[in-house]
């Protein structure tokens, strides 16, 4: 048994004090959802999933009286219920949505009465305590095969019930590309200029990679804090207290990583030998302006460097501006060059354009509210030649 998590309820009046609003009861909206699975069961189901054709819900018992127990309902998909068995989100991050159902049911499980509500509504003390997970729920490392190394998945998801577990190309670009970049913003936090993602191979089910580890211990570290992130993403409590310790470039990634995946309809579960986190779009998309609201705050103007790996497209001298494409994002930037660079660059100095040669560059990035970030290139050096 989890604190906070099963609480009994006996018959007599309704425990908690309820605001219901003034409409019409539709139980033709719960009418067809059957009871896939009971997740826990405490004198009676306290939470299940329901499902009415290729849909699912999460049912959860919040009161009861005399009369029927009642439940707040609310779309999840499978990745979600997943989530929710592996202990990567707790149980009120998972039943509190944008839309939810209030549902009582008779004690022969007949629709009495649902309304429509926010989650605002719900009364706090009738939701399980914030962090409390499933009972039971216990982290299962993935399985690792003798003689290799830790594996570790993303797995993403859409609300697209008919792809089957498939993600387009656009979305899968966009979320690694972002996902990449917020790896990179926290790898200086532990000695290392980026941390490289790379996938080995895809797996059935929710569209699944497994990623290819060269440095595992440094990936467990980085996932340690992406943890951390996203377990603030559904605590607003935690949001500032989180981000207050983080470095600006971590923010600004954090926060580019919730737009894509507001702005793409994609939802991230991953898993690694140590832990496992997830987010939802949904929920990304309510976090957002909190972020922004704490970037702005902080400072109206944000300065940071970062080192990249990648090509020179372009580079002009006379003007000084230059063009850089990032192998690890996918991601075009333009920017000006410092007078340093070009006062102690020495004229005859090579720079290949193009595929040919991968350069490393240091770049300074200056960010202002909303306004794109600004790049101004500090120094390169070319690594290899392709």
């Amino acid at each position: 048994m989890s604190s906070g998590m099963l609480k009994p309820f006996p018959r007599g009046p309704m425990k908690h004090a309820w605001e219901l609003p003034k409409q019409e009861s539709m139980t033709t909206l719960v009418s067809n959802r059957k009871v896939r699975e009971v997740l826990i069961e405490y004198e009676g189901p306290q939470l299940e999933v329901l499902e009415e054709g290729s849909s699912q819900f999460l049912a959860l018992a919040v009161d009861s009286d005399d009369e029927a127990v009642r439940w707040v309902q609310s779309p999840a998909s499978q990745l979600e219920v997943q989530a929710l068995k592996l202990g990567a989100v707790s149980v009120r991050s998972a039943i509190l949505k944008p839309r939810i159902l209030l549902a009582d049911y008779s004690y022969d499980d007949r629709p009495l009465h649902v309304w429509e509500i926010t989650k605002s509504s719900i009364p706090p003390d009738a939701l399980p305590e914030r962090s409390a997970l499933l009972p039971g729920s216990n982290f299962h490392p993935p399985v690792t095969l003798i003689g290799t190394a830790q594996p570790a998945f993303f797995s993403l998801g859409t609300p697209d019930e008919h792809s089957q577990g498939a993600v387009s190309f656009g979305r899968l670009s966009a979320i690694m590309s972002t996902l990449q970049a917020l790896w990179n913003a926290i790898a200086p936090m532990y000695g290392a200029e980026r941390a490289q993602l790379s996938a080995e191979s895809a797996e059935r089910g929710s569209f699944k990679l497994r990623l290819h580890l060269q440095d595992p211990n440094l990936f467990s570290r980085i996932a340690s804090t992406y943890r951390d992130l996203i377990e603030a993403t559904y605590d607003s409590e935690r949001l500032t207290e989180v981000l207050d310790k983080a470095a600006p470039g971590v923010k600004f990634a954090y926060e580019d990583f919730l737009k894509t995946l507001d702005f793409n309809e994609v939802e991230v579960l991953a898993q690694w030998h140590e832990g496992a986190a997830y987010v939802d779009y949904e929920t990304a998309q309510e976090t957002r302006p909190a972020v922004r609201g704490l970037i702005e705050q902080a400072s109206p103007v944000l300065k940071e460097t970062a080192s990249l790996r990648g090509l020179l497209v372009g580079y002009t001298r006379k003007a000084p501006r230059f063009e850089f494409y990032n192998l690890d994002t996918s991601e075009i930037i333009r920017g000006t060059i410092t007078r340093e660079l070009q006062r102690n660059l020495p004229f005859d100095q090579e720079i290949v354009l193009g595929r040919s040669r991968v350069y490393s560059v240091r770049v300074e990035i200056t960010r202002r509210g909303e306004e794109p970030p600004k790049y101004k290139l500090l120094a390169f050096t070319p690594l290899e030649s392709r």
